[in-house]
């Protein structure tokens, strides 16, 4: 209990610096974990845009079919079965293709690190409520 009533009283008399430093360290470890984890992500972007992004563009995806069976089911099997879907890609850009591999893999590496972010967001902010506002 002597200890944290030290924490405490140190917390008490940080100055406006300190608060910033150490606002700047969390703000670094939140951002270093968002690069981290779209490095991760911009390894495995392959993968992502094969089995996620355009799954859909092909005849297997799981959605056609349940509709086919569907179809199958209620008497008229090509009614919604689909045989092809005319699915072509263009780039507007000449760097079209990499830049959308770059957002994808910020997008992915910042929702995986979201909830560290918002831990490190919480660690700085801890300090300063009450403990029924804590809880």
């Amino acid at each position: 209990m002597v200890m944290a009533g030290k924490l405490s009283a140190v917390q008490k008399e940080m100055s406006f610096m300190s608060h910033l430093e150490e606002l700047r360290w969390h703000i670094v470890r939140g951002l270093s974990a968002v690069l981290i984890f779209t490095i991760a992500a911009f390894m495995v972007t392959p993968w992502v845009f094969e089995n996620i992004i355009f799954a859909p563009a092909r005849v297997d995806f799981p959605t056609f079919q349940l509709l086919c069976k569907m179809g199958n089911a209620l008497g008229s099997p090509d009614a919604f079965c689909v045989q092809e879907i005319p699915f072509k890609l263009q780039n507007r850009t000449m760097t079209g293709q990499f830049t959308m591999h770059i957002l994808a893999a910020f997008v992915i590496g910042f929702i995986l690190a979201f909830p560290y972010v918002i831990w490190e967001l919480y660690k700085f902010v801890r300090p300063g409520l009450h403990l029924n506002e804590r809880k």
